[in-house]
């Protein structure tokens, strides 16, 4: 009882400021929207924009959350508390840059770096960014997990070259050093999932889900897709990419990645004609490939229900989690099988996915693979 009258007035205090002064601000990675009251920080650092929030205990900040302020991005450097259990206060300095990995694999990750005085270093150790080495910091995510040692990244007008990267209290820590400088090439497209085959009857529904990639890997960034369809008699699509199918006919249902403006489409005939051809696909095997052990993938297609053989049929490996070496890719278009073989215990526990397809039928088929040990 105590405890709750000393802290009545504090909690009062902070509910009226923030109703007089509060904002909403969304956490950047989870697109959480929580409640915060600013003050300008006065450090003498005018090379870098700081200020200092004050939020509910509950909010989902910590130390390196990425949070938006308006237009702005900001990192989170700490989590402090005055003794008590309403509120907590947060410095955030404002983002300079944007991670973009040279691959395309990893994109859109935004950071601080520029003149920084590291909020882990002793005494007036600033980082310079016009030669020799820069240390950024993000949030530790599962995005930034996946930057890995050697790769590269343009900002600045110039290239970097990861060297180090460690994570401390939630804040993750890159070091680059300049590099050859590298254009980056990418190349993007967007895919549809869901639709099994290019056939169904009418009074069904089917969700559908767009997947992002960038030189041919899934693209592990927020994309924002349209969804629209060719002939509204026949089905329509809301912008969740749920599809409901009216009547009879041919639809083109399309997709377009807004931020890259590319779109895919897959034409579905909808029909109650028990003698339409309906061709489908799905790929036979299992879905732990171990070391050192060949296994074989067989592309089965049916028409009509029935197992029949398919000329043209094309089989991809998409998103590794790393750059898998394998020792034997075979793809055999005479029975449509695929022979895998990875060798490396390095590789133990990574993932990757076969994707098959026929692009006149409009039908495809994946699987998701992870690596394991013999034993």
């Amino acid at each position: 009882m105590g405890a709750n009258l000393m802290y009545s007035p504090l909690e009062t205090t902070f509910k009226e400021t923030m109703q007089r002064e509060g904002i909403t601000l969304i956490t950047f990675t989870r697109k959480i929207e929580f409640q915060a009251f600013c003050r300008i920080r006065n450090d003498n650092e005018n090379q870098r924009e700081t200020i200092v929030i004050y939020y509910d205990a509950k909010a989902p900040v910590r130390s390196g959350t990425l949070i938006m302020i308006r237009d702005e991005i900001f990192i989170t450097l700490n989590k402090e508390t005055v003794e008590n259990d309403i509120y907590y206060k947060s410095t955030l300095v404002k983002c300079d840059g944007v991670f973009n990995d040279n691959e395309g694999e990893i994109i859109n990750i935004p950071f601080y770096s520029g003149n920084m005085k590291s909020p882990v270093s002793i005494g007036n150790n600033v980082v310079n960014i016009l030669n020799g080495n820069i240390e950024l910091i993000t949030e530790e995510n599962m995005l930034s997990k996946q930057i890995n040692i050697d790769s590269t990244f343009n900002e600045f007008d110039r290239t970097f070259k990861v060297t180090n990267k460690y994570s401390i209290d939630g804040i993750t820590h890159i070091i680059a050093e300049v590099y050859a400088n590298t254009k980056p090439q990418y190349t993007y497209d967007v895919r549809i999932e869901g639709l099994d085959n290019s056939w169904t009857r009418p009074n069904t529904s089917v969700r559908l889900k767009a997947i992002p990639y960038i030189n041919g890997k899934v693209a592990a960034i927020s994309a924002t897709f349209e969804w629209e369809n060719s002939d509204t008699s026949v089905a329509i699509v809301d912008n969740t990419g749920e599809v409901t199918f009216l009547s009879e006919g041919e639809v083109d249902i399309i997709v377009r990645w807004v931020e890259k403006n590319i779109e895919t489409r897959r034409t579905v005939t909808v029909t109650d004609n028990e003698n339409f051809e309906k061709w489908t696909m799905e790929i036979q095997g299992r879905e732990d490939l171990k070391i050192g052990y060949p296994r074989t993938y067989t592309i089965i297609t049916k028409l009509n229900n029935i197992e029949t053989y398919l000329s043209d049929v094309q089989c991809e490996i998409i998103n590794p989690s790393t750059d898998i070496e394998f020792e034997m890719v075979n793809f055999d278009a005479s029975n449509n099988t695929l022979k895998l073989q990875v060798e490396k215990e390095t590789m133990i526990r990574e993932t990757f996915t076969v994707r098959a397809y026929h692009t006149k039928k409009g039908i495809e088929a994946i699987i998701n693979i992870r690596i394991t040990s013999l034993w």
